[in-house]
């Protein structure tokens, strides 16, 4: 079981000129607004986690070495991804491991990056291309910036524009889906893109969709272990803070309009017993 262990060799598959094309199909971009260390280990924090998780593409092309040279981050993915044929694969051959707290704490303590998606399945059930309100999934998602105090590695808050917008959700009844989540922790849903297949679209309402990622400034954290809970608070509040800014500042660059807007909800949210 790789996914506990110390996962598989990926840089290869990260440079595989395929995630160059779908990168190009997708017209992707991204925007750095301040560099990294090579040799620090860092805590990636994106927001929305998206239908397909189309933001893993983010290191798997040619300019993530020249935008982040000497970061290779390990992607935590949900345990379950590893039990189903063919996902197991590409998440191994994308440098994914468990996201269990003992194995990233784990990366960490090695000194490595980590990519993290603390909306998780919850938010995915929540993504709605149709809605110009975005719920994000992290009022009470504390347990990344946890792991990043005991080890005092800085947040790097993240924003994925435009992946709302690649793929359609289809959730299956409510019963069903609140069944299958309990117990296996993943959502019941079909994903369909370009001919209802899993190709992602890329155009939407008449126009190119762009996929943009855009780094926010890290933010600076003070190791504590254990960590105070105040201060966990504070870092979470700065990161709300940040990923707001994010939305903000780029929203209308990549296709929003000037009313869209971002919600922070919580994982008990009412939002996710209307989700159909």
């Amino acid at each position: 079981k790789p996914q506990f262990s110390g996962g598989v060799p990926f840089k290869w598959c990260r440079r595989l000129p395929v995630w160059d094309y779908l990168m190009s199909y997708l017209n992707a971009t991204m925007i750095r607004e301040a560099e990294l260390q090579p040799d620090k280990s860092y805590v990636f924090a994106m927001a929305p986690h998206g239908i397909l998780a189309l933001c893993r593409l983010v290191g798997c092309h040619r300019h993530w070495e020249e935008m982040f040279p000497g970061q290779w981050p390990i992607w935590g993915s949900f345990g379950a991804a590893f039990y189903i044929p063919c996902v197991r694969e590409f998440s191994l051959f994308s440098g994914a491991m468990d996201a269990s707290r003992k194995v990233l704490k784990r990366m960490l303590k090695q000194g490595h990056s980590i990519f993290l998606l603390p909306g998780g399945t919850k938010e995915l059930m929540l993504t709605d291309g149709a809605s110009k309100d975005t719920k994000l999934v992290l009022l009470d998602r504390k347990g990344f910036v946890k792991l990043a105090v005991e080890h005092g590695s800085d947040i790097v808050p993240m924003y994925c524009f435009g992946e709302k917008w690649c793929l359609n959700l289809v959730l299956a009844p409510s019963v069903i889906k609140d069944l299958i989540y309990r117990y296996l922790k993943v959502a019941a849903a079909a994903m369909l893109g370009r001919w209802n297949t899993f190709m992602p679209l890329n155009v939407h309402e008449g126009r190119p969709i762009t996929l943009a990622w855009v780094f926010g400034e890290p933010i600076t954290v003070e190791q504590q272990d254990p960590p105070d809970p105040a201060y966990v608070d504070k870092i979470h509040a700065e990161y709300l803070k940040r990923v707001q800014g994010l939305f903000d500042r780029y929203k209308t660059q990549f296709g929003y309009s000037d009313d869209e807007r971002i919600t922070f909800v919580t994982s008990r949210s009412d939002e996710l017993k209307k989700s159909k």
